[in-house]
């Protein structure tokens, strides 16, 4: 078991959160897989998490203050990324690139991701595929990492990238709000209401 608290002023679930790690309040105050709506008080993240064999439980403390701002936490196929409302990044879990951390490296620990790879514009909102990780900036700047499988990250190529990088091909003149990635392929949603999508066609 590994156990180590990390204390955020506020928490927001994400709708249709993760393939497999989506998260919910328990009887016993306890956020666990699910769905399920915060109040205020303390909760406990408890996430497992496969490595081939291996298997690693951690927590993590959430407070949470009505009216401030909402971080989030988004999840993939056995990875977790969090954006607390302080702005900082974390991630942990499976990692094929998709943490963003510059490596391959498993993590069993939340790790922060550096907000030098966005030119330290602010992050405000996440997307998720399986092997994928999507990060928002304020002025509507996308960028990516993970699994490149079908050229789904939008970068032209089907390269791993395993630190976020700007996605600009076709949507650099646009703010992107909202990005969805499964095996296949993924969508960019911009501020218009127009809808860009890159990878294969089932």
């Amino acid at each position: 078991m590994v156990s180590e608290d990390r204390t955020f002023n506020s928490f927001s679930l994400a709708a249709g959160v993760g393939d497999n790690n989506d998260f919910t309040i328990t009887n016993s105050n306890e956020l666990c897989v699910g769905s399920g709506a915060l109040t205020a008080g303390d909760y406990t993240l408890k996430i497992s998490i496969t490595n081939g064999s291996s298997s690693v439980s951690h927590d993590l403390t959430i407070h949470v203050v009505p009216g401030t701002s909402h971080p989030k936490i988004v999840s993939g196929h056995y990875h977790v990324i969090v954006l607390a409302n302080t702005g900082t990044l974390y991630g942990w879990g499976n990692n094929i690139g998709q943490l963003g951390l510059g490596d391959t490296t498993f993590r069993a620990t939340p790790t922060e991701i550096s907000s030098s790879h966005f030119s330290d514009e602010e992050i405000v909102e996440l997307g998720w595929g399986s092997q994928n990780s999507f990060f928002m900036t304020r002025s509507g700047k996308l960028y990516a990492a993970g699994v490149g499988t079908f050229g789904k990250m939008g970068f032209g190529d089907t390269n791993i990238v395993n630190t976020p990088t700007q996605v600009t091909t076709n949507i650099s003149s646009k703010k992107i709000v909202r990005a969805r990635c499964n095996t296949w392929s993924a969508q960019f949603l911009a501020d218009d209401g127009s809808i860009y999508t890159t990878g294969r066609s089932r």
